[in-house]
């Protein structure tokens, strides 16, 4: 039995390393080129030429599971489930190694999968309107992230974790429980666009002004006062803030 285990340990071993020796970064079309790949809407339609999909949108298909069938698309870039009933993503996502774009608002997730943070290439990545409180340390493996939707979920903090991104352009926090936006902020020298609209904030620290990148600031619906909105628009004077 033993034996058998390190064989099986060791063809692991091979089949992961084949892996990385099979990717071909030419591959991964940028987001122009990928929009105007054909869009997919059922595993019926992409299972004809599974090779070719580059877009899978399954929308609203009262899914509970991620079809394990998508593992056959093995140019898949972009996959949205949103407005499903699904909780948990099956491990054998992993082999999707040219994916971009993962879109699952409107579901049922507690936590975002571990599994998530093994694809590599995700720039973009969408847990808005699900039951998550917070964000995982290895999130940060996630190094080409450029956008996080976290919108309507059920943060009371904001994830300190996120500031290590070095590509992020957009993060979407709105409609949490936010109350306190750390100092540590200034190290999102990227951030384009910040919604933190509908949390419990009242103020923004000033480090926020190290943000040079920022055009848009959406601050809506939390506990900021006038004099508070003057003295960021002050600290951003060339970030659009909406109050």
């Amino acid at each position: 039995m033993n034996n058998r285990k390190i064989i099986l340990y060791l063809l692991l071993i091979i089949a992961s390393s084949c892996n990385v020796t099979n990717f071909d970064e030419n591959k991964l079309l940028s987001i122009n080129d990928l929009y105007k790949e054909w869009n997919y809407r059922t595993l019926e339609e992409a299972s004809k030429k599974p090779l070719d999909v580059k877009k899978l949108i399954l929308y609203d298909q009262n899914l509970k599971n991620v079809p394990e069938k998508i593992i056959e698309f093995k140019n898949l870039q972009t996959l949205e489930l949103s407005a499903n009933n699904i909780s948990s993503i099956p491990t054998s996502i992993e082999e999707l190694i040219y994916i971009q774009s993962l879109y699952f608002p409107q579901n049922n997730f507690e936590e975002i999968p571990p599994i998530i943070f093994k694809l590599e290439n995700i720039k973009r990545l969408d847990f808005s309107n699900n039951k998550i409180d917070k964000i995982p340390s290895k999130i940060k493996k996630l190094k080409k992230l450029e956008v996080l939707k976290l919108a309507e979920n059920q943060l009371s903090e904001f994830p300190v974790v996120l500031t290590n991104f070095s590509n992020l352009r957009v993060l979407k926090l709105e409609n949490n429980k936010i109350k306190v936006i750390p100092a540590e902020i200034e190290k999102l020298t990227t951030l384009e666009t910040l919604d933190l609209s509908k949390n419990n904030i009242s103020n923004l620290p000033d480090e926020i002004k190290n943000l040079k990148n920022l055009k848009e600031l959406d601050i809506r619906g939390n506990k900021i006062t006038e004099e508070e909105g003057r003295r960021l628009a002050n600290l951003l004077p060339s970030t659009k803030i909406i109050f």
